[in-house]
């Protein structure tokens, strides 16, 4: 009976360490403030002057006033998935030490779907011109420097039918250091890139695979001058991929290691209860699972045009959603 006893308090003892240990680390993460300051009214948002961008002589794209475009109605009720699925929205933000928060640079969703044994990232362009819920159009990534998450995410539940179980946002500094933290990561390069950062920033890559540190991978993923911005987001689809492939070769000490250097350099709107009840859930997929990437809008399903003086992107909302239908939710 003793040696059960004594069995028993080591048992509690272990517990009690884990649970406090865990707590020590979801502390850690950076919290969204449910009374957000920076929250801006659509009277506020009036006021602003939106920049304007330089219009190409060559463009052969509509230039529309605002009241030219048209959205389609937000679904009463979006489709359901059809089997479980979890959704967390990654946003990037370039904002430095001291500044309020800006606009959402890059907006990932996660669908985790643990029938398929999947992830899939999907991309949604920064220059889409959309629906605001309660404020007046405007491209996406507005919506995150007026609102924060939650008018983010009603920004993409109107438009696109997607919903969003949770956010998790850091800012470019946070990315390099994680970038850092993880060891680099692998990423392909064309000859073009390998060009502009010899030129441009002294670096000495190769056609083809390079291994990148986190300041290195920063100016990757926010390289405007070679192409559009649809190459942009595929560069950080591409370092998203291999943060992911670096991650799932880790052994678990190595990642609670990983996790107590990266969680503060983290904003998210989940409690601890639910970041529990997640990580349980998805670590599965995350070790094991399947990646596969989107891009919204996808390939014939916009037109580039000008509202306001900005070069935006015009989208085929109900092709879209149709696509988002068959690729997550299916």
């Amino acid at each position: 009976m003793t040696v059960v006893c004594v069995i028993l308090a080591l048992i509690l003892l272990a517990m009690i360490f884990v649970s406090a240990y865990a707590l020590r680390l979801l502390n850690l993460i950076g919290r969204y403030d449910e009374k957000d300051p920076q929250i801006l009214t659509p009277e506020q948002v009036a006021t602003l002057t939106e920049p304007e961008d330089s219009v190409d002589p060559d463009f052969t794209g509509p230039i529309l006033d605002p009241g030219d475009v048209t959205f389609p109605t937000a679904p009463e009720h979006p489709p359901e998935p059809q089997r479980e699925q979890v959704n967390i929205l990654l946003i990037g933000q370039d904002r430095r030490p001291g500044e309020p928060r800006q606009r959402s640079d890059s907006m990932i969703l996660c669908t985790f779907d643990k029938e398929k044994n999947s992830i899939t990232m999907t991309s949604f362009m920064r220059d889409m011109w959309v629906d605001i819920p309660g404020y007046q159009p405007a491209k996406i990534n507005a919506s995150y420097a007026w609102g924060g998450m939650p008018l983010l995410t009603k920004t993409l539940a109107t438009n696109f039918g997607v919903h969003v179980d949770a956010c998790v946002e850091v800012d470019f500094g946070g990315f390099r250091k994680i970038i850092d933290l993880v060891g680099g990561v692998d990423v392909t390069l064309t000859a073009e890139e390998v060009r502009y950062f010899r030129d441009g920033c002294g670096y000495e890559y190769v056609v083809g695979l390079n291994h990148l540190n986190g300041e290195q991978a920063l100016a990757y993923s926010r390289l405007r001058e070679i192409g559009t911005d649809f190459g942009r987001t595929q560069r950080q689809r591409n370092v998203m991929t291999a943060i992911f492939h670096e991650c799932k070769g880790m052994s678990f000490s190595q990642l609670m290691s990983l996790l107590e250097e990266i969680l503060p350099l983290i904003t998210t709107d989940m409690t601890n209860s639910e970041i529990i009840g997640y990580a349980t859930d998805l670590f599965p997929l995350l070790t094991g699972g399947t990646l596969q990437t989107l891009r919204i809008p996808a390939d014939g399903m916009y037109e580039g045009g000008w509202v306001s003086k900005q070069s935006v992107l015009l989208v085929d909302f109900e092709a879209t959603r149709q696509l988002l239908y068959e690729m997550l939710m299916r």
